[in-house]
């Protein structure tokens, strides 16, 4: 027994010594091998493993520096607009996936995403969940591709968005819970691409269930990629879509931020702002409600105007629609009636968007304007009713740190006050309904997870003789914003209602806003 027991230490030391020279040789052989192969040239953008013949062992693509560093300038510059930064930075896709996103992001209306930044942007992105341990090209934890990998394809998107508002007695028009919600799909082709979406209607549901509660049809509407239709998926300064159908009117810098996910306060700003307001008999409609959704056609694009001389590239935004347009009678426009697919006007309304700006600073204007009531009022007043809005908005923004929202808008509206002799004639006057707002949020730095906000609105009633006791409005806001995860956020905020001539109205609210 003895002896056979020092027969197997023997053998033992023996495999062991064996294994440790073959490592060695192994070792030596491996550094002989990179001495002599020449190093692996680094591609422009990302040696793709996809592209690799059939070698699925080799190794993680690599990204260009430059091209990184462009990325990140052009993501803090254009995509941190509408959501924190951390959104994008936590989540892991392969190169082909950030492209998709980033291509579809750049399509929404709004959107400051140059084309020619979708590349680096997306291979900015890329390089972070390659540096995280997931290669440019690796499935998931789960074992799957990721679903954003594919250009073409359908996918799904929502906001849930649960609204609290409390305070200021029966003054406070709708003063309760309410689930606001954003819900829709798309389908994406290469050339063409389709989008519904839906929400629950913005008013409260206690003065008229049967009405105001309802699920309303935000969009539904075809776009048609005119920049790759012409040129393909070739690298380009521009780009140029159409959409038709059912879409979210492009006026004004609000209009971008309507979903419930993308705006950081508890209401929209009052000019804006329909079913979430006080004393409402007194103070009246605002000057356009937010969403404005109407059916028509809308011609969009973007432009690089200057990306030279080591500054951050300036880029142009522009729309130019033609809808179906605003509805009323001789007592003016009905925002209400306004809301339904089918118009009663046989003249529709024209309209368009400009931007132009920088990383830190943008500039826009808007104007929309028609016909809301193009049928006799009456055998004393033959004539057809127009109105006009426009405004102007100026955003600007420092890192995640500073941000900056500023705008103004006027609607003038014709108003009908009397018939008078002769018959035919009639005693007309112009409805001027302007309001402007100034909002700041400010964190301690980038990865700052509270957010301090403040804004100052103020709408203004112009129209003689008035039916309303109110005519000027001023609120102020304030509250706390808490990024509860990368996707969700919660608001809490104080509104100090001041109507001239009437006490001051205290509301408090709360909402909490997650996204998928």
């Amino acid at each position: 027994m003895v002896m056979l027991r020092s027969q197997f230490v023997s053998l033992v030391r023996a495999v062991s010594l064996w294994s440790l020279l073959a490592v060695a040789r192994l070792c030596v052989a491996a550094g002989l091998l990179a001495q002599e192969s020449p190093p692996i040239p680094t591609a422009p953008a990302v040696r793709d493993t996809k592209d690799a013949s059939s070698d699925k062992t080799s190794e993680k693509p690599r990204f260009d520096p430059a091209l990184v560093a462009n990325g990140q300038a052009a993501f803090e510059r254009s995509c941190t607009s509408c959501h924190d930064a951390a959104r994008s930075l936590e989540k892991h896709k392969s190169l082909h996936g950030w492209r998709s996103s980033v291509k579809r992001m750049a399509e929404k209306d709004g959107a400051e995403v140059a084309p020619a930044d979708v590349e680096p942007i997306a291979t900015y992105l890329a390089s972070l969940s390659h540096h995280a341990g997931d290669g440019a090209n690796s499935p998931d934890r789960s074992g799957k591709e990721d679903e954003d990998d594919d250009d073409d394809g359908f996918s799904v998107f929502g906001t849930i968005s649960p609204v609290w508002r409390g305070g200021g007695g029966p003054n406070v028009q709708y003063n309760q819970f309410f689930p606001e919600m954003f819900l829709g799909g798309q389908w994406k082709g290469q050339v063409i691409s389709a989008r519904v979406t839906a929400c629950t209607a913005c008013h409260g549901v206690a003065e008229d269930p049967g009405y105001l509660s309802r699920i309303e049809l935000v969009e539904a509407a075809v776009k048609l990629d005119i920049a790759t239709l012409l040129t393909g998926t070739c690298p380009r300064e521009w780009q140029m879509s159409v959409d038709a159908g059912r879409f979210v009117v492009p006026f004004g810098a609000f209009s971008a931020q309507v979903n419930p996910g993308v705006y950081r306060t508890v209401s929209k700003p009052l000019m804006f702002n329909m079913g979430q307001r006080v004393i409402e008999g007194d103070i009246g409609d605002p000057v356009l409600p937010m969403p404005f959704s109407d059916e028509g056609a809308s011609l969009n694009g973007s432009m690089t105007l200057l990306s030279d001389g080591g500054m951050d590239p300036i880029t142009m935004t522009y729309n130019g629609y033609i809808v179906n347009g605003l509805k009323g009678a001789s007592d003016g426009i009905n925002f209400d009636a306004s809301r339904d697919f089918v118009t009663q006007n046989n003249s529709p309304s024209l309209g368009g968007r400009a931007t132009i700006g920088n990383r830190w600073v943008r500039f826009g204007s808007s104007v929309i304007g028609g016909r809301f009531n193009d049928k006799p009022v009456s055998d004393d007043y033959p004539g057809r009713q127009n109105y006009l809005i426009y405004g102007f908005d100026a955003t600007a923004r420092y890192e995640n740190i500073l941000r900056f929202q500023f705008e103004y808008a006027q609607r003038n509206t014709d108003y009908l006050v009397a018939a008078a002799a002769p018959p035919g004639a009639a005693v007309t006057s112009v409805e001027k309904v302007s309001g402007y707002y100034f909002e700041l949020e400010a964190r301690r730095c980038n990865e700052s997870k509270f957010g301090l906000l403040g804004r100052w609105d103020h709408m203004n009633r112009n129209v003689a003789p008035s039916a309303l006791n109110i005519t000027e409005v001023n609120r102020i806001t304030y509250g706390l914003n808490y990024a509860v995860t990368s996707n969700s956020l919660f608001m809490l905020n104080h509104e100090i209602w001041r109507p001239i001539g009437h006490k001051h109205i205290d509301v408090f609210g709360a909402r909490y806003a997650v996204t998928f």
